[in-house]
């Protein structure tokens, strides 16, 4: 008994002074180990800091991809630059005397504090973890419908095509009615309220038109679904989309303007499973018939009350007066109950208070000559026509042209901007800018009265089918271009000798003649959607001497026609992705050229010396050119009317001014006879040009200007990508960027001879592979000067 209790006092006596001892001995060491534990934390900080710069690097590129952070990245990010803050904020307080024990003591327990966090930290974190995932589909949101009214005619419609839904028992409807009656509109609010009431899980919306492109319909509904097609043909995709859209999820897709029977199958549409139901609308109900569409829907015009209601609502309370109230229920009844017309026609009306007006357009409705109008255009005709004139010479003509891209074309802005220049369409603009805000502002005009819709996004707009077959009448009435020419996707044996402008987006290879004979021709633009090898006979240009525009895409060839230097009235020329073109010198003999853009032509490796003729250029665009490995000295300083140079992602050879020697390539010294420059994009492969002494043009507004290698971009108006290995005195140029940048990268430790606080514009700030030392320089520098709302560090 007594060897049992004392052993149990033993044990006893040994817990309690692990319990008693252990503690005393921790505290003890954090004063005893003062210098061991600020060393541990600055070694296990700089790891953490390494691993929070590559996945922040890995978050941002996520970002730009419209993918969804785990909240557990965003937590670790957080808890990363947390922990790192408190290490500057320890390490602002060394050194501390020796005497000073408690300052020494609590300052090193919270180093150890810190350092065990950070090992936590690091071991929570593998590399190869995933970030991100894929954004939610665009149908997880409201589908945008644009103008609309509740028509009471239309509510019952709507009701039963939404009672077939909810009973579930049927997987394919249809929507029928002429163009312009509304069955779009129809077709987005089912989604809508079916996406709303939660009988599908998603919904997918895409445009078939007239000219059938699968690959485009395959990748649209994939979009909605948040579905990588990865593959390149068609059976494969298909096979994949079949799949998804046989799973576990409810899904309504939704095929908007079809004309002939969709290829369901070949699309990777599944038929007949509960799963998936289809919703179409066509102006045609012969499609309906062939399919065995049982449920199908007829969309009739409105009804004349209704129609005078929808009208007044969009012509304003001008028409409220005893004066035009008549006559305006007269104009609304020419535009014969559709939709479409009675939005543009109203639009065109707006808040007009003066009679004569108003009967001039009650005239040319109930006058107007519709001998040759295709059939199934002609009730929307008129009242489309009386809105066109009412618009002035500068709106017409970018209506006109907007008609020469594909049903449903996300039409870019910029291209247009370009075009316009060429063509010499706005008089009054004396440079590029100018004319991308004239541009700007008429397509705003132009969507306001309903001729024009919104894009994709910003920098883009669309035309609705209907509108643009209408403006392809109007255009081939001016002779602009030929009403019949609907192979816009492929060239025909036409004659099209009268036609001013010509543009083909062909989806197979095609066959040119071996000469243009189309004399007043001043645009031509062939656009493929993938590189597609095409001949070009060496005769092909010696008919349209008189060319203004030549804008082609994704063609492949290696030279330019001997014709090519017969376009001495050449404006503007647009190559993108015309990977095999190998010389462009003949080029220079196009001495009116005003845009040059050779976009991802990755065969050019060299700017000769015959583009320095080109003295009127305002763009020259070489972006993404990635073999062009020399510019010819000299060909820049040329340019001396030059607003925008843009060479992103292709040449980095810049050189030094070497003292008359001879030089190989373009020196920044060029870039200083450039007066009207307010557009530099460039990289520069020698940091030690940074140091150059150069003066540019103060008009420069929009830049990019990186330094060495940059593998992740972000994308602003101003911004600056520094790669600084060592100390390098910049100069004045590199400052003058500084103090406007939006955007700030630096990496290396010649980043500490930087003083940021010139740096007052910054919305966004990286720096990477910095030592210790300057890391901690940058960071306080930043610290004072910046409001971190608007700030990303990487550490």
């Amino acid at each position: 008994m007594e060897e049992i209790a004392g052993a149990l006092v033993k044990l006893t006596i040994e817990e309690l002074g692990k319990v008693i001892v252990a503690p005393i001995k921790r505290q003890f060491n954090y004063l005893c180990c003062f210098n061991s534990n600020i060393q541990s934390l600055r070694k296990e900080a700089k790891k953490l800091e390494d691993a929070g710069t590559e996945l922040q690097m890995r978050v941002d590129t996520a970002k730009n991809n419209i993918e969804g952070i785990y909240p557990a990245i965003e937590t670790w990010l957080e808890s990363s630059n947390s922990n790192l803050k408190l290490r500057v904020e320890i390490e602002a307080k060394i050194p501390i005397p020796i005497w000073n024990i408690k300052s020494r003591f609590l300052l090193s327990r919270k180093a150890k504090k810190t350092t065990k966090v950070m090992e936590k930290l690091l071991g929570d974190r593998k590399p190869v973890d995933p970030i991100s995932h894929p954004a939610p589909p665009p149908a997880s949101g409201p589908i945008p419908i644009g103008e609309t009214c509740d028509f009471e005619t239309r509510k019952k419609i709507e009701e039963d095509i939404m009672e077939a839904l909810r009973g579930g028992e049927v997987n394919m409807l249809g929507i029928c009615g002429m163009g312009g009656v509304g069955k779009t509109t129809m077709a987005k609010r089912i989604a809508n309220r079916a996406m709303g009431e939660k009988l599908f899980d998603e919904v997918a919306i895409v445009v078939v038109s007239q000219e059938v492109n699968m690959s485009k319909i395959q990748l649209g509904i994939s979009e909605y679904l948040g579905l990588k097609l990865e593959d390149k043909s068609i059976p494969a995709r298909a096979h994949k989309l079949r799949t998804r859209l046989e799973g576990t999820k409810k899904t309504l897709v939704v095929l908007d303007d079809v004309w002939e029977i969709p290829k369901l199958e070949e699309l990777g549409i599944p038929s007949g499973v509960k799963e998936c139901t289809i919703l179409l609308t066509s102006r045609n109900r012969g499609v309906f018939n062939a399919m065995d569409v049982k449920n199908v829907v007829g969309l009739e015009i409105l009804p004349e009350e209704e129609a005078w209601f929808f009208f007044r609502e969009k012509v304003g309370t001008c028409v409220e007066g005893q004066d035009l109230v008549s006559i305006a229920k007269k104009v609304a009844k020419e535009c014969k109950g559709l939709p479409i017309a009675l939005v543009i026609v109203g639009r065109a009306l707006k808040d007009e208070e003066n009679k004569p007006i108003w009967e001039d357009a009650l005239h040319q409705l109930e006058n107007s000559n519709l001998e040759g109008i295709p059939e199934f255009i002609k009730e929307v005709y008129n009242p489309l026509s009386l809105s066109y004139k009412f618009l002035d010479n500068e709106q017409k003509s970018v209506f006109l042209f907007c008609s020469l891209f594909p049903e449903d074309a996300d039409i870019s802005l910029e291209h247009l901007a370009w075009y316009f220049l060429g063509l010499r369409i706005f008089k009054k603009t004396k440079n590029l800018e100018a004319t991308r805000k004239r541009v700007v502002s008429l397509v705003k005009q132009l969507k306001n009265r309903f001729l024009l819709l919104d894009g994709d996004d910003d920098h883009h707009v669309k035309m609705h089918d209907v509108v643009r077959d209408v403006a392809i009448v109007i255009a081939s009435e001016k002779k602009l271009m030929d009403s019949n020419f609907t192979s816009i996707y492929g060239w025909r044996e036409h004659s099209y000798s009268d036609c001013t402008w010509i543009s083909m987006f062909p989806q197979e290879r095609i066959k040119l003649p071996i000469v243009l004979k189309v004399p007043s021709l001043r645009l031509l633009l062939i656009h493929y959607s993938q590189k597609s090898e095409i001949q070009m006979h060496d005769q092909f240009f010696e008919a349209i001497k008189e060319l203004d525009v030549l804008s082609l895409e994704y063609l492949s060839f290696t030279s330019f026609p001997k014709t090519m230097e017969l376009l001495k009235n050449l404006l503007t020329l647009n190559l993108e992705s015309c990977t095999d073109l190998e010389s462009i010198s003949i080029v220079g003999q196009l001495l009116n050229l005003q845009i040059l853009r050779c976009h991802s032509c990755d065969s050019i490796t060299e700017l000769p010396a015959e583009i320095g003729r080109l003295i009127h250029l305002r763009l020259l665009d070489f972006s993404y050119c990635k073999s062009l490995k020399r510019i010819v000295p000299g060909v820049i300083s040329c340019l001396v009317r030059l607003e925008e140079l843009k060479m992103i992602g292709s040449f980095k050879g810049w050189e030094a001014e070497k003292n008359g020697k001879e030089r190989r390539n373009a020196s920044l010294n060029e870039l200083q006879s450039l007066s009207n420059l307010t557009c530099l994009e460039i990289e520069i492969g020698d940091c030690t040009l940074a140091a150059e002494d150069i003066r540019l043009s103060s008009k420069i507004v929009k830049y990019e200007i990186i330094f060495r290698e940059i593998h992740f971009r972000e994308t602003f108006e101003k911004g600056m990508y520094l790669e600084l290995p060592r100390e390098i005195s910049l100069g004045d140029w590199i400052h003058i960027f500084l103090r406007s940048t939006e955007y700030l990268e630096l990496k290396g430790d010649g980043s500490n001879n930087l003083d940021l606080a010139q740096v007052q514009n910054i919305k966004t700030f990286h720096f990477s592979q910095c030592s210790t030392a300057s890391s901690m320089l940058l960071y306080q520098q930043l610290y004072c000067i910046i409001d971190t709302a608007f700030l990303a560090c990487w550490w």
